[in-house]
């Protein structure tokens, strides 16, 4: 069977680029090898609840028509009321000797920075505006340091690190650092147009992009794992199934990751999705904590809470299993508007290293689950140091690693963020093969919807001359 183009995976970049391309009348079929749509954004039922994977907030969540989540709404023309989305009321960043709030009025954070650290207001007004003024323009460009950048500018390297912190939580591959361009686009993201939630959380989002999936006539096929890229000569032709059955195509889409996408190839030498070195590769161990009262009640009322307990950023991996010191905390409660089902979350996230659970995973199930028991509570004990102790109020909890995370999405390592090596034009060297996703380089839920509407347009749409 032969299609316009074949997508592989149903993440949300997937999704994006299948609704942008059928919009315009060319034959899709998304190609997921889970039941579940998603990949790194998704939900799954433990126990007669249902937990969300990877949504901690929704970022850009501005009304403003200049916003970057409603261009994506009217591009996939997908109606900003069905996602029902609930403002957060504020959040936090915090060190031992600073505490900082920010909420969806940039005028709050700003007057924050500005009164920790008065004797770099000036240079901070500075930096807010030309922070205002970037527009990317989707162009590839040398990686700059992000932490050099902001030290030249504002010489305070205790500041910098409070900038640092929720960006790099937000969508970092770097140890303690992030690329400039990418600092930029997330501080507008997270501190200018504010975060929401929408009811019921990602599966709120999922519906609303499967509906118009549908509408625009793709066709979605799930438990559909592809097993290899088929390749003529320098050009991508299709794809071989895990059934052995074969698909073609004139373009072709990958949300698999650059290292996994040129495995699928046969390039790239050893076999990335089983087995690579992990190297300094970012992942994390995400715990779910059910309590038997709200997080406010005891006396954490923040939507999002970025925190060190460290004098210096620590987002970099340890040589033990976890780095319990540097984290964000999620209670999707306190955003406005929200299901009960939510109200007595604590969603916990650090820093893991991969090669430590992988270990862990090969001596057994039993000391795997008791590593990732002693792990969560280790992480709990280091937070309860900046925030009230939620661990004695926990009534049921769940903990995924990195092999999670590798499991479910075939992320090499479990490498949330993907590789630092982003390809922002979508190409790796194969012709009519693109990336969309975590690997072209626009991050978040926001930049990931993003990035399938921005590849499928130029390298698609705009190639065979048609709208985008």
């Amino acid at each position: 069977m032969r299609y316009d183009t074949l997508i592989i995976g149903a993440g949300l970049a997937g999704l994006a680029a299948g609704i942008r391309l059928s919009m315009y009348e060319r034959k899709v079929a998304i190609l997921e090898r889970h039941s579940l749509l998603g990949g790194l954004n998704s939900f799954y039922r433990l126990r007669g609840r249902r937990h969300d994977v990877g949504l901690h907030a929704l970022t850009n969540a501005t009304a403003a028509r200049t916003g970057a989540l409603s261009r994506v709404l009217r591009q996939l023309r997908v109606s900003r009321d069905e996602l029902a989305l609930g403002a957060q009321r504020r959040s936090l960043i915090r060190f031992p000797d600073l505490s900082l709030s920010f909420s969806n009025e940039p005028e709050l954070f700003e007057s924050e920075l500005a009164a920790a650290f008065p004797a770099r207001r000036d240079a901070l007004a500075a930096l807010h505006g030309e922070l205002a003024a970037f527009a990317p323009d989707g162009r590839a460009a040398a990686f700059a340091s992000a932490r050099a950048e902001l030290l030249r500018r504002l010489g305070d390297e205790r500041l910098v690190d409070a900038l640092l912190l929720p960006i790099c939580y937000y969508g970092s591959p770097l140890e303690n650092d992030i690329d400039w361009t990418q600092f930029r686009i997330l501080f507008q993201s997270l501190f200018r147009e504010g975060i929401a939630r929408p009811r019921g959380g990602i599966r709120t989002l999922l519906a609303a992009l499967k509906t118009r999936l549908e509408s625009c006539g793709a066709e979605l096929r799930t438990n559909c794992g592809v097993a290899r890229i088929r390749l003529d000569g320098a050009r991508a032709v299709g794809v071989e199934l895990d059934d052995g059955s074969e698909l073609a195509c004139d373009h072709l889409l990958s949300s698999a990751g650059l290292d996994e996408t040129l495995a699928l190839c046969g390039r790239g030498g050893a076999d990335a999705r089983a087995g690579a070195a992990p190297g300094r590769d970012l992942s994390f161990l995400e715990s779910i904590h059910v309590l038997d009262r709200t997080p406010a009640a005891l006396g954490l009322d923040a939507a999002v809470a970025f925190y060190c307990t460290a004098d210096r950023l620590c987002y970099a991996q340890s040589d033990e299993p976890t780095e319990p010191r540097c984290g964000v905390l999620s209670c999707p409660g306190n955003y406005a508007d929200q299901e009960a089902e939510v109200a007595t979350l604590v969603r916990q996230t650090v820093i893991a290293n991969p090669l430590r659970w992988r270990e862990l995973a090969a001596s057994g199930d039993d000391a795997y689950r008791a590593a990732k028991l002693a792990h969560s509570a280790r992480a709990a004990a280091a937070a309860a140091q900046l925030f009230p102790d939620w661990s004695p109020h926990t009534r049921d909890l769940d903990v995924f690693t990195p092999r999670t995370i590798e499991h479910y999405t075939g992320h090499v390592n479990g490498r949330v963020y993907g590789s630092p090596d982003k390809r922002l034009d979508g190409d790796v060297g194969i012709g009519d093969l693109h990336l969309i996703g975590t690997d072209q380089g626009y991050l978040g839920i926001v930049g990931a919807m993003m990035s399938g509407i921005a590849i499928a347009n130029r390298h698609v749409l705009q190639a065979a001359g048609g709208t985008a």
